[in-house]
């Protein structure tokens, strides 16, 4: 799901942009997207808490007819700038409700192997918030989430620069569902995504060991893929992990050493911590 990872597009200050202003533009947006942006239909995303980058450029996209929809490109036509980057600014600053929806915990345990394969934090980082023009997909209705996947991969969704669409062509519809399932709860807290963010990292390069792949070069292919836009902040996050995680190591060896008794040292398997 290594997505939206686009080429970048200068996106125009958000000092321009009104919330005030956007949330009564929203008005006319409550009847599919709900109230506040939180949506109670499967079909129509939930926008409240996403980036105001996405929404513009999606904005942007469905008026010049990068993206279509038989709903949004008729409402996104009569937009101008100024009422893109409102909206943006208004359901960036909104709290996602609740969706009440209780996933197969072995299909969430399916959907984050498969979302550890595909490295699909690197764009949407943990927890599955967003950054910038990657959407947060945390929290987001999981049947809207299979509509999308299944539109990149039959290319009849393709504002992607590639990026999603190429991925999208390697999924079945089981993964697509393990996919929607498991980002569809809450937005992890921070520590919490964080710490799935390392983990998922982890079981990506063992998953790529035993395949007989290096991380590095696919990370590099990753990267030729999604363009300077997403390789450079993508390997710079894998870097900091990677640095993190050493400086953990380097840190647990020095307490072990300053409470270690005299004599001689028995090494234990890591095994043997599980």
């Amino acid at each position: 799901m290594l997505v939206a990872c686009a080429i970048l597009v200068s996106f125009p200050s958000t000092a321009r942009s009104d919330a005030e202003a956007g949330r009564r533009k929203a008005e006319a947006c409550a009847p599919c997207h709900g109230v506040a942006g939180n949506s109670s239909v499967g079909l129509f995303p939930i926008l409240a808490g996403q980036t105001a980058r996405y929404i513009y450029l999606e904005l942007k996209d469905f008026k010049a007819g990068r993206r279509r929809d038989p709903g949004m490109s008729p409402i996104a036509a009569g937009l101008s700038r100024e009422d893109m980057l409102d909206l943006g600014e208004y359901y960036a600053a909104q709290k996602p409700g609740p969706t009440g929806f209780r996933a197969d915990p072995a299909k969430v345990a399916a959907g984050r192997a498969k979302a550890a394969e595909m490295l699909c934090t690197m764009c949407h980082l943990g927890g599955f918030s967003g950054q910038n023009e990657a959407p947060r997909v945390a929290g987001q209705h999981p049947e809207y989430v299979v509509k999308q996947l299944k539109a990149f991969k039959a290319r009849s969704r393709t504002n992607d620069a590639g990026a999603m669409t190429s991925v999208a062509q390697i999924l079945s519809d089981e993964d697509m569902e393990n996919l929607a399932l498991q980002s569809s709860g809450p937005e992890l807290e921070h520590g919490v995504a964080e710490f799935l963010n390392f983990t998922l990292l982890d079981l990506a390069i063992k998953h790529l060991k035993q395949v007989g792949k290096d991380f590095e070069t696919e990370l590099a292919k990753i990267a030729a893929r999604q363009g300077p836009a997403c390789g450079t902040p993508c390997r710079s996050r894998a870097s900091t992990r990677r640095e993190r995680g050493s400086r953990r190591r380097s840190r647990s060896a020095e307490r072990r050493r300053a409470v270690a008794p005299a004599g001689p040292v028995i090494r234990r398997s890591r095994a043997a911590w599980i």
